[in-house]
């Protein structure tokens, strides 16, 4: 889906870049932030898929700032606030669909997104997965949809020159107060989304307007109260339908505290890492060696954009970005105080609620890692910052404003020359990303064994799709992985030559990933390279040291070279990281002749631990033919019994 939309937004932002007049886009202070999206493509293009998807990603931001610029700034037959009306009213519009969509699922008995079935009944998930991100952006919308409804409501009069459309007050203001209440059910999808964080979002941006509102006392009164209404008509519709189970999620707090402890050791990551980060895109390869929360799951994201910012891009450019996006905020809320055009007034009203919500959400999720929802937030801040740069737009209609630049008329060589480059770098980058798209889109993760009653057709059909995927591209890890299991364990393909040539391909495009490392361990068993396989089973334990599935592997491993001390000494930390494994290991030791005092010495010395072995002894002791020795269940019983801990 990243590269997708990356193609597609690219060659919509090439085509903005030429089509636009380049004087009003070739600006000085623009420069750095130019600069910077180069930046950006340029690694897209350089880098192999794995760690240029990061970038394509940030691209993505990038272009939507560049694109909400653009067309609030564009000129010839539009005004600028014409199309940045035209592209608030769109982005509102993508809210509605996805909130019409996620009532559709919550009370319409709809569970599906598409062609895909949910599984997830009466909850509002719209075409997102996640409900957390479904909310989010419902969030982004209906604030954006607030700062039109305030412009709606404070416009004086019907006429062209003040912005309306011809029809009386009375009637605009009637269309207004139909929008707040369509605008409501938007907030009703959010709450049936069942989101806490989405939620508590909606009631702070809401409060917000409501604040600034107070503070900018310029406008009708009947806009004042429009938050207020606007949340009574959301609370209303959302008690009609039932909001049991939101509140239920409420209640429920150990999600939050994982969460918290996947904070805790992004900040050790970050410490780590603290002036470049990890790369772009690489937190789930490089999170995993310090991840203490359920090393069953693994975390791609660090459920808070700020802490992922920094681990991925380092504390200084985090900072940097980070402070634009709150100095927008500080700007749009500071123009609506402080401005007297309602258009620029109604418009910095959506922008600085839009940017708040995404603030706040952010702290507890990571819906900046959505690319559709990153690129909207993106284009919300180029609404933002074309307040700063743009003549007043009660203005600019009729007005003659500034004499261009001789070197920037449309047309001239300049001019031309820019064009041509601008066009000329994203044909550079269609033709360089088109191929990743088309490798990614035929080879993405499946499962790693054929599924179940999968037909040799579609064996055959699956092998060619992961054969062009590498025509497409070379270095894409995901088909040298799967092509090198096929070829390894499924029957009609075996060919372990061709096994080794694609998961060595796949561990060299993919050095982070211990399930690539460990896979090709046991192809290196299959052919007797011993050496090299326990090389590969230890690197792929270096890069997922906190797996207790890992170090068992490693364990029978060195069972089968007959090395028992080796083994117990996995399984013992093993054990140490998954404790259910203890009665499975007590007899695997004990089937592999290991004595009980090297079992009780290599066994984990925590309280539960120790009781475990205890009871397993005591199992032992009465259905083994060679009981555990006495002075074993002695010096056990005495741990336990000077311990602090009561007994179970």
């Amino acid at each position: 889906e990243t590269w997708r939309l990356f193609l597609g937004v690219l060659i919509a932002a090439g085509i903005a870049a030429v089509a636009l007049p380049w004087r009003e886009l070739a600006r000085r202070r623009l420069l750095p932030f130019y600069l910077f999206g180069l930046f950006l493509l340029i690694q897209v293009v350089r880098l192999p898929v794995l760690r240029a998807e990061g970038y394509a990603l940030a691209s993505l931001g990038w272009m939507g700032v560049f694109l909400g610029l653009a067309l609030a700034r564009a000129g010839r037959g539009f005004s600028p606030w014409d199309l940045a009306r035209a592209l608030v009213v769109f982005l509102v519009a993508v809210g509605a669909f996805e909130a019409f969509y996620g009532l559709a699922q919550a009370l319409g008995g709809v569970d599906a997104i598409g062609s895909h079935d949910r599984g997830l009944g009466a909850m509002a998930t719209g075409t997102y997965i996640n409900r957390n991100h479904f909310a989010g952006l419902l969030n982004l919308t209906l604030a954006l949809a607030l700062g039109l409804i305030w412009y709606g409501l404070s416009r004086r009069s019907g006429g062209r020159a003040g912005g309306g459309s011809g029809r009386p007050a009375a009637e605009r203001r009637a269309w207004s107060w139909l929008v707040v209440l369509a605008t409501s059910f938007i907030g009703v999808a959010v709450l049936l989304s069942r989101s806490r964080g989405g939620t508590i979002t909606l009631l702070l941006t809401v409060a917000f307007v409501a604040g600034l509102l107070v503070l900018g006392r310029r406008g009708p009164r009947s806009a004042r109260v429009l938050p207020w209404i606007l949340l009574m008509t959301i609370l209303g519709l959302g008690l009609a339908v039932g909001l049991d189970a939101l509140l239920a999620r409420f209640a429920e707090l150990s999600e939050r505290q994982g969460r918290i402890q996947v904070w805790a050791d992004t900040l050790e990551m970050i410490g780590d890492h603290p002036v470049l980060g990890v790369g772009p895109g690489m937190y789930e390869w490089a999170f995993r060696p310090y991840q203490t929360e359920d090393t069953r799951l693994w975390y791609h994201y660090a459920h808070n954009d700020y802490l992922q910012a920094a681990a991925e891009w380092g504390i200084p450019l985090a900072l940097l970005l980070w402070g634009f996006v709150y100095w927008r905020f500080y700007r749009a809320s500071r123009t609506f105080l402080l401005d007297r055009s309602p258009r620029r007034r109604g418009l910095a009203l959506g922008c600085a609620a839009a940017i708040l919500s995404l603030l706040v959400h952010s702290l507890g999720d990571f819906n900046l890692q959505i690319p559709a929802t990153l690129l909207i937030f993106g284009a919300v801040l180029g609404l933002a910052w074309s307040l700063e740069i743009r003549d007043d737009p009660e203005t600019e209609r009729g007005s003659p404003g500034p004499s261009p630049d001789p070197e920037e008329v449309p047309g001239s060589l300049p001019s031309l020359a820019a064009k041509t480059l601008t066009l000329a770098l994203v044909a550079l980058v269609v033709t360089t990303a088109y191929p990743r798209y088309r490798a990614v889109a035929l080879a993405w993760d499946d499962p790693e064994t054929p599924s179940e009653g999968e037909t040799r057709s579609e064996g055959e059909t699956r092998m060619e799709e992961l054969r062009e995927a590498l025509q497409w591209n070379p270095d894409d890890p995901v088909a040298h992985f799967h092509l090198g299991l096929a070829h390894r364990d499924r029957a009609p393909y075996r060919d372990l030559e061709e096994a080794r040539r694609h998961l060595e391909a796949a561990v060299a495009t993919n050095p982070w990933s211990w399930k690539y490392r460990r896979q090709l361990g046991a192809l290196y068993e299959l052919t007797g390279e011993e050496e090299k396989a326990e090389a590969a089973y230890r690197a792929a334990i270096d890069r997922n040291p906190r797996s207790a599935d890992y170090r068992w592997r490693l364990a029978n491993f060195r069972l089968r070279r007959d090395d028992l001390a080796g083994a117990a000494e996995q399984i013992g930390r093993a054990l140490a990281l998954e404790p259910g494994l203890a009665p499975a290991a007590l007899s695997v030791l004990l089937k592999s002749g290991a004595d009980w005092e090297r079992i009780e010495e290599i066994w984990p010395r925590d309280f539960e631990s120790r009781r475990r072995l205890l009871h397993l002894a005591h199992r032992e002791s009465l259905v083994a033919a060679t009981p555990p020795p006495e002075p074993v269940l002695a010096s056990l019983w005495t741990q336990l019994v000077t311990v602090e801990e009561p007994l179970s």
